[in-house]
């Protein structure tokens, strides 16, 4: 079963973490609670082969929250979708909130529930 909230995204962080690899992590206030999606890794120097996703991210985004310009998308309202409805379970899908256009958090990829 899956759990689909309105929420307001508070935080984008996109940067480096304490141990040095670069990605992103975005917070959301929503029923009473703030939840974040965690760390997600875009780049990590130590595996230099792997693809820096941090582009694929930022126009995901601008699509979802239908912005020119990420600095907009702090205090947009949104929803997000859980898979599991357990309260600590993860955010794993961010979407417009009135557009069926969902970002995919661990993958990145966005996806139309409007298309068979």
């Amino acid at each position: 079963m899956k759990l689909e909230e309105n929420a307001k995204l508070t935080k984008l962080m996109i940067g480096h973490e304490d141990h040095g690899i670069f990605g992103f992590n975005l917070n959301f206030e929503f029923d009473g609670c703030h939840q974040g999606t965690g760390y997600y890794c875009l780049y990590n120097k130590h595996f230099p082969d792997t693809p820096d996703s941090t582009g694929k991210l930022i126009r995901g985004l601008l699509k979802v929250f239908d912005v020119d310009d990420i600095s907009k998308i702090e205090g947009k309202y949104c929803r997000i979708k859980k898979y599991k409805t357990e309260h600590n379970s993860p955010i794993e899908e961010v979407g417009n909130i009135m557009a069926n256009k969902w970002l995919l958090v661990r993958t990145l990829e966005m996806k139309d529930n409007n298309e068979k």
